[in-house]
């Protein structure tokens, strides 16, 4: 399914600052529940995004109607956010803040890569480098 803006041209790679890797959909799969986690840039399709203003969605190049998903909607410190059909919930918007990235129902909470090949997680934020996506 295309969402009507999400054009090729509008996904890019979200480039953590404190590793240098990518956010990446685990070898490429497009099943929900697919791992989201950081890797070396390569750029692949499955290290491409495109946030959806108007929605707050988060949306793989891999397949447009794949959005980050936070399971459940567990807000909790440690949730792992993963790859799901996009359905508008609560639990895939986003807010964009500069360069970090928070659930809508939980902005005291960002999306953190603490290490270069580690899943993305959801940590309090604390404006450090692991919290920062160009």
């Amino acid at each position: 399914m295309l969402h009507e803006g999400a054009w090729d041209d509008m996904f890019r790679p979200l480039r953590n600052r404190a590793t240098g890797t990518c956010v990446d959909v685990g070898r490429s799969r497009t099943a929900n529940g697919s791992d989201v986690g950081g890797w070396d840039c390569h750029g692949g399709r499955n290290q491409e995004w495109w946030y959806d203003g108007q929605r707050g969605s988060l949306h793989s190049a891999l397949t447009h109607d794949r959005c980050l998903d936070v399971p459940r909607g567990d807000y909790t410190a440690g949730a792992s956010p993963h790859l799901w059909n996009c359905h508008g919930g609560t639990n895939q918007r986003f807010v964009l803040r500069g360069e970090t990235i928070s659930p809508l129902s939980a902005q005291h909470l960002c999306l953190t890569l603490a290490s270069a090949r580690d899943d993305l997680a959801l940590l309090p934020c604390d404006g450090s480098a692991r919290q920062r996506f160009a």
